[in-house]
């Protein structure tokens, strides 16, 4: 691609950004937009916007324009519903061209003909006798579009990621293992096992796509009991199956109003630690983790960033 002088010079002298970071979501029908500052050498949650995807292109170059982030660092994170992530053999082949050698055998897993953007991570820990790798699979048109659009808006994409691996930049890198089930309305909910601030395991739990409608009465009677089943499930996988020490303690963030009775009810059934999920980051008077996207707050954290500056 061929950049001519005039335009070269304006990106090289485009003033720097007063801000740390914005976290984009990129949801199933929503555009979510989380901004960042730097207060003490830590982000701060400064903003959010919540976009409707039908004409997210203008009302988010206005959003960009409005705050003045051209030029800040963007990290582009892809909600459950836009990605694929499946567990595959590792090909043997060099680390160089596993790339490659992943994008052919994950085409013919995949039931689409679209043309899909792969990548992959490893597993921290697997099951005996298992050689294997996560791999992400995304479709390129979209992926592309997206990219794209934010450049000509001025933003830098600093990285591209998706929901499981933004939601464990939100959680303490520590050596004892949480679950987070994060849900967002109307959708399933998503159980992830993170330790050290990687992930070990990640499923969705179909069942619970009606939760914001039950009453305080209608939790109590087995809604919790028959998730804390299924939690109870992935935590057996986890200890037996990748022979990983006990789960310390659950995060939730519900599509519900009654969050603190969830973590209350689960806990008495678990016996384990349960706590509402709220983020340990400083952020504006007003701004409302329960009326967010923890993938946007998750993919803005840049938390990959931060522990590079520490080493």
């Amino acid at each position: 691609m061929r950049i001519g002088w005039r335009k070269l010079f304006g990106y090289l002298t485009r003033k720097p950004s007063e801000y740390y970071s914005v976290g984009i979501e990129v949801g199933a029908n929503e555009i979510c937009v989380s901004v960042f500052k730097l207060v003490d050498e830590k982000p701060y949650w400064f903003l959010y916007q919540t976009i409707p995807f039908a004409d997210w292109r203008s009302t988010l170059k206005e959003f960009v324009a409005e705050h003045e982030l051209e030029n800040t660092r963007c990290s582009v994170a892809f909600s459950s519903q836009k990605y694929r992530l499946l567990q595959v053999d590792r090909p043997a082949v060099l680390d160089e061209e596993l790339a490659q050698a992943l994008s052919w055998s994950v085409q013919e897993l995949l039931s689409t003909q679209d043309e899909v953007v792969v990548d992959y991570f490893d597993l921290p820990a697997q099951t005996i006798g298992a050689n294997k790798v996560n791999v992400v699979a995304i479709k390129k048109d979209e992926l592309y579009e997206i990219c794209k659009e934010l450049i000509h808006m001025g933003l830098f994409v600093y990285r591209v990621t998706i929901e499981d691996l933004a939601i464990c930049d939100l959680v303490p890198w520590v050596n004892d293992a949480v679950i987070t089930l994060v849900q967002r309305h109307g959708q399933e909910i998503n159980l992830n096992i993170i330790k050290d601030g990687k992930l070990y395991f990640s499923r969705q739990i179909r069942g619970y796509e009606k939760l914001a409608t039950f009453t305080e009465m209608e939790l109590q009677m087995g809604i919790a009991e028959n998730l804390s089943v299924e939690v109870q499930r992935s935590m057996d996988f986890f200890e037996s199956q990748l022979r990983q020490g006990a789960v310390k303690k659950i995060y939730l963030h519900l599509d519900t109003e009654h969050q603190a009775l969830m973590a209350d009810l689960v806990n008495k059934a678990m016996l384990i630690d349960v706590e509402p999920f709220a983020p340990d980051m400083g952020k504006e008077e007003g701004l409302d983790f329960n009326q967010v996207s923890f993938v946007s707050l998750g993919a803005g954290m840049l938390r990959e960033m931060a522990e590079e500056k520490k080493a």
